[in-house]
């Protein structure tokens, strides 16, 4: 390789390094700030199973006449 070419490729392989690093860092930011949104995504999909379940029980309780004195009924019954 001639000394032309050192001399002057050098800036453009530093310039490609400080671009990938730079597209490095976007992308890592970019995974952890999806990973929160889904994080915060599952926490709703999880309470509106819970809700679902909790409803199905309230359900029950009423369609089996289940007394509401019981531990259990108490319990299903005040998460209204």
């Amino acid at each position: 390789m001639s000394d032309d070419f050192l001399k002057n490729g050098m800036p453009l392989w530093e310039d490609l390094i400080a671009k990938a690093t730079k597209l490095h860092s976007s992308l890592k930011a970019t995974i952890l700030a999806v990973t929160a949104y889904l994080e915060a995504f599952q926490k709703i999909a999880d309470s509106a199973t819970n809700a679902r379940v909790s409803e199905r029980w309230r359900w029950e309780l009423e369609r089996t006449g289940a007394s509401t004195g019981t531990a259990l009924g108490l319990h299903l019954i005040s998460d209204r």
